[in-house]
Parts: C-alpha cells; sequence; structure tokens
C-alpha cells in the first residue's frame, strides 16, 4: 500500500479474506485523466497504467496489493532490477503487471464504495481527517 493511502478497513480486511495469487484494489467507477486506470476482464486485471485511454478503463487502481509468496520471489526480482537500473518513472502498478506478464493472475479487490483517499494536497489531509473519524 502507498504510504499517501488511508483505506476503510473493510477494503483492507477483503485482501485477507479474497483467495487468489496476486490481488489490487480497484474503485469501479469513471475515471479522469489523473487516475491511475486498471482494464479488467473475465475478472483479471489486465492492464494498469495512467496512459490507459479514459473509455477502456473499468476503474481506478487504488495503490493496494497484495503478493503471496509464490509470487514475492518476482515482485523482489523486478522490484531490485528497478532499483539497480537507476529508474525513476516506475510505479507498482508496473512491477504488478510484470507479474501478470510472468503467468500469476491478477484479481482486483473492488472497494465497493467504502471510504478512501490519496493524500496529495494539503485540502486532501483535510479530507482524510475527515474520514478518518468515521472509522
Amino acid at each position: 500500500m502507498t504510504g499517501d493511502s488511508l483505506m476503510h478497513p473493510k477494503i483492507m480486511k477483503s485482501f485477507l479474506e479474497e483467495p487468489g495469487q496476486v490481488l489490487a484494489s480497484v474503485e469501479l467507477k469513471a475515471c479522469d485523466e489523473e487516475d491511475f486506470k486498471a482494464i479488467i476482464r473475465s475478472g483479471k486485471i489486465v492492464a494498469m497504467s495512467k496512459e490507459i485511454p479514459l473509455h477502456q478503463a473499468s476503474g481506478e487502481f487504488t495503490a493496494m496489493v497484495r503478493v503471496p509468496k509464490e509470487a514475492s520471489w518476482a515482485f523482489f526480482e523486478e522490484t531490485e532490477k528497478f532499483i539497480q537500473g537507476g529508474g525513476t518513472k516506475k510505479y507498482i502498478a508496473d512491477i504488478v503487471m510484470f507479474l501478470q506478464n510472468r503467468n500469476f493472475d491478477v484479481k482486483p479487490v473492488y472497494t465497493n464504495g467504502l471510504p478512501r483517499i490519496e493524500i496529495d494536497f494539503p485540502q486532501d489531509l483535510e479530507r482524510a481527517r475527515e474520514l478518518y473519524k468515521q472509522f
């Protein structure tokens, strides 16, 4: 999970209950250009990127991922390659899609309208404080 996100505890709990190889949280919604978009087909995430055209997006990837031990070696191997290569423009979603390309199914865990927020700006922090009171 990214450090600038706050999610309802039930979203986190669903990651413990939902079976699957690799899980990624998705909010089903109409996306905007800034969202990190996901395409879902037949119950699997087949693409995640900011560059996905709006009309193709199933929803927004909300930056929470569960990587089980069967896939963790590949996840950390790819992360290490990225770090050693000195790259600066890679996202967690890129590494998750690398796992998908290595034949690990990436299944969505839906936020189902539960509150969540990514804190990017001071006004987001204020909204997060109000949201936290609800938990």
